[in-house]
């Protein structure tokens, strides 16, 4: 569940494959290649995922179902950001804040 997706929970996950699924039922891998941190606090956690997929298939931007073994099936919103020989690069944003 997204619940589950923090900055601790992720960085384990760099290297790990994810499963899309999109629209129109394609499933395809992804790879966690990076993960940015922009704020790291008790109360607040902002940061971004990057993933490597294939050229072929490809998404658009949009939520897209992912699966992965440790956290399930979820649905994040994935946007393209690159493309090079190797495929594309998709970026997801979490911001996370925490009520006390």
């Amino acid at each position: 569940m997204l619940d589950d997706f923090t900055i601790d929970s992720l960085t384990e996950q760099i290297g790990a494959i994810f499963e899309v699924v999109s629209e129109e039922k394609t499933i395809f891998t992804v790879t966690l290649e990076k993960i940015n941190i922009h704020i790291q606090t008790k109360q607040h956690q902002n940061f971004s995922l990057q993933f490597r997929g294939p050229l072929r298939p490809s998404i658009t931007q949009g939520i897209q179902t992912i699966v992965h073994p440790k956290f399930g099936t979820s649905e994040i919103f994935l946007v393209p950001i690159a493309k090079d020989a190797d495929g594309y690069l998709y970026e997801a944003v979490f911001n996370r804040i925490q009520s006390n």
